[in-house]
């Protein structure tokens, strides 16, 4: 009995020590970049010192390349910054379905309307990357919300070093095929042990040797893989036989914001593609919209009935996203207030609203409604239709009360459906080690990020710890009987193992 509970114990810890979350930064857009309405300025490519790299690089060559911005491209820390060319994305947006992407560079895009806070968020993808994203093929969207997460896909390939270019001292070599990004690079000849780290177009420079050397391609979290017999004169490729561990990441969802209006809440600060657009709509469908920024929803009816609605930028499936909403309003004659139908819509027009045209997906959505005691509010649970699938970014709820009413909206929220709930939303301050050296493994105040937030930023070599404030710190050993007490136990398991 003892024998199968250890041998189940070691099964148990040895299958499931790769199982891991992973920082799920969910204010991110996917740009089309094949889109006419998309101008784009420029890419850098990471790899274009390689011979045909879009066939040598796996990522280009399975046209699975995506592109961020110059300032993402690099992940600083407190010494030095590491590129994060050939790194692999997973992006999840309104389909829901996880799709990677090897970041091959940097790209500078033109989008009408957008402000310098959008473009530092972009992810730029091929129509046939961005299709899977959204699954809205036929929609005239060069633009999408999605949730972003670093990965470390399984290439099932090895890395591959590459003798760029040399001089009389010099050589410049790169690195192509590994799944997480590369810190720096380790020489061992005879007595010579050097660290040599990574310039910022993601190559190395190295002394030339006259013989063949062996080269340790080391990852920020010092996992090594080693390159044999590399002769720095002779401009080539070379493969290893090792790759970096590809550990199996929890996919993210995408979310969508839940907060559609608070009464005096500064919505300055909010990127126009995650806010909700607010409008009230008269009988003869004409649309009256509310600033972005603005902080108090308030209007007299023109017509009876007359209808409050709400559009998203990103059509998204609504009814499997979200339970329902809830809002709360103040009616200046309660007494006649009726309810009329909620229905949800499709459209591809987000800036404005042409309810002639957009598609009706779910109509006369079930909708709870009760007075408040203050004589003025009314309380209302509109609930979605979990059996449907289909797309779509507008509510619009229709009310009966007599014309020149005032009607005050207080708050309108959304409350997620139970496969959408249990995720941590970070955002993308969780894209950068923000000038720390490791990763935090505690939260307290000191922390930059909130707790399961916490980016991958490296470990610190033995006899450091991570301190709350992502810096290596000595350890101090202030109990040598605990630490006697772990060798024991250490031992001990070694020796019943070799038993058993």
């Amino acid at each position: 009995m003892f024998t199968l509970i250890l041998l189940t114990l070691v099964c148990y810890v040895l299958g499931n020590r790769h199982i891991l979350d992973t920082p799920c930064m969910s204010d991110f857009v996917a740009v089309n970049l094949n889109s006419p309405k998309i101008t784009v300025n420029e890419i850098k490519y990471c790899y274009d010192k390689i011979p045909d790299f879009n066939v040598s690089v796996h990522g280009h060559n399975i046209k699975s390349d995506c592109y961020i911005n110059e300032h993402l491209i690099r992940v600083n820390k407190t010494s030095n910054s590491i590129n994060r060319c050939g790194e692999w994305l997973e992006v999840v947006g309104p389909s829901q379905n996880p799709v990677v992407c090897m970041i091959a560079g940097s790209v500078s895009v033109t989008i009408n309307g957008a402000n310098s806070q959008l473009y530092s968020r972009i992810v730029g993808v091929r129509n046939s990357v961005f299709s899977q994203i959204t699954i809205s093929s036929g929609t005239s969207l060069s633009l999408s919300q999605v949730t972003v997460a670093e990965s470390d896909f399984d290439l099932r390939i090895n890395p591959s070093l590459y003798v760029l270019s040399k001089n009389d001292s010099h050589s410049i070599i790169q690195f192509i095929d590994h799944n997480r990004p590369p810190e720096k690079i380790e020489i061992i000849d005879g007595e010579l042990n050097e660290e040599i780290k990574i310039n910022p177009d993601d190559t190395f420079t190295i002394p030339l040797f006259s013989h063949a050397i062996n080269i340790y391609l080391i990852s920020f979290d010092s996992e090594k893989i080693e390159f044999k017999g590399i002769n720095l004169n002779t401009i080539t490729r070379y493969s290893t036989d090792d790759r970096f561990v590809s550990y199996n990441l929890r996919s993210c969802k995408y979310l969508a914001d839940t907060q559609i209006f608070e009464e005096g809440k500064n919505y300055s600060n909010v990127l126009p593609m995650f806010r909700w657009r607010m409008y009230y709509i008269d009988d003869k469908n004409t649309a009256t919209s509310f600033p972005l920024t603005e902080s108090k929803v308030q209007f007299k009816t023109p017509s009876d009935p007359i209808s409050t609605c709400f559009l998203y930028t990103t059509p998204l499936r609504m009814n499997q996203d979200f339970k329902e909403l809830r809002m709360d309003f103040r009616c200046s004659d309660i007494n006649s207030y009726k309810f009329n139908t909620t229905n949800l819509y499709y459209t591809d027009t987000v800036t404005s609203v042409d309810i002639k045209n957009a598609k009706i997906i779910s109509s006369d959505l079930p909708t709870k409604y009760y007075f408040d005691k203050d004589g003025e509010t009314v309380h209302m649970k509109i609930a979605f239709d979990a059996s449907s699938y289909q797309y779509s970014n507008f509510i619009r709820i229709i009310h009966s009360v007599p014309v020149g009413t005032t009607f005050s909206l207080k708050r309108a929220y959304l409350i997620r459906s139970k496969a959408n709930s249990n995720q941590t939303e970070c955002d993308h301050t969780t894209f950068d080690c923000q000038f720390t050296e490791c990763t935090i493994t505690t939260t307290s105040s000191a922390s930059p990020w909130k707790e399961g937030c916490q980016p991958t930023c490296g470990n610190c070599r033995v006899g450091y710890t991570c301190s709350e404030q992502g810096f290596c710190l000595k350890e101090q050993n202030l109990n040598q009987r605990s630490g006697c007490l772990n060798i024991i136990i250490s031992t001990l398991i070694v020796a019943l193992l070799f038993v058993l």
